[in-house]
């Protein structure tokens, strides 16, 4: 019966995005929490994590261009 499956779809969606909430970091547990799904959720987190990395290299570079300026 396909609302069967439908149901033990959701189901498994939910305990994948129970297990993602468990491993992420509380400053990110909200985020994952009220994702529709877990795909939403692991979207979210890639997003997140994206513009960290690209901040944290923005700053990387700064620091180097710095650093550089510095020793000339």
């Amino acid at each position: 019966d396909s609302n069967q499956a439908h149901h033990l779809w959701l189901r498994q969606d939910k305990l994948i995005q129970t297990a993602i909430l468990a491993s992420v970091e509380p400053t990110l547990a909200s985020m994952v929490a009220t994702a529709a799904s877990s795909r939403a959720a692991w979207n979210s987190l890639h997003t997140a994590y994206a513009c960290r990395l690209s901040m944290h290299r923005d700053h990387q570079a700064r620091d180097r261009k710095i650093r550089s300026n510095i020793n000339l």
